[in-house]
């Protein structure tokens, strides 16, 4: 989650820490590196950006309606990079730790599992 992104030279758009660690990597910018980008509207809606192109604005509740719809988007660019580099690290969004959440997370273990 990032209210503030970053430009891929393909013209699509990353959050700035993906951006960052891009840059630390020496790699170039790409979607690849953050393919679902939700950009907080307000407290309770947020802008969600797949593959770089904003597709929709969703409060919380349709997000965690629609969010495992976003799990393959993740999943395919992730097969991408396995295929292009010897190491992926997995960032999440908040903790393995968070219990209360892996019942409907796919950010961190839920991706994890599905990885």
């Amino acid at each position: 989650m990032s209210n503030n992104a970053a430009a891929s030279p393909s013209g699509g758009e990353i959050g700035r820490a993906q951006a960052l660690q891009a840059q630390a990597a020496e790699i170039e910018l790409s979607i690849e590196l953050n393919p679902v980008l939700p950009n907080p509207q307000s407290d309770r809606e947020s802008q969600v950006v797949v593959h770089g192109k904003a597709v929709s604005n969703l409060d919380a509740k349709d997000y965690f309606i629609q969010r495992h719809s976003l799990m393959e988007p993740d999943m395919q660019r992730f097969r991408n990079l396995a295929e292009e580099y010897d190491l992926v690290l997995i960032e999440g969004a908040g903790s393995s730790a968070e219990t209360n959440l892996r019942d409907r997370d796919i950010t961190d273990m839920g991706f994890a599992r599905k990885a």
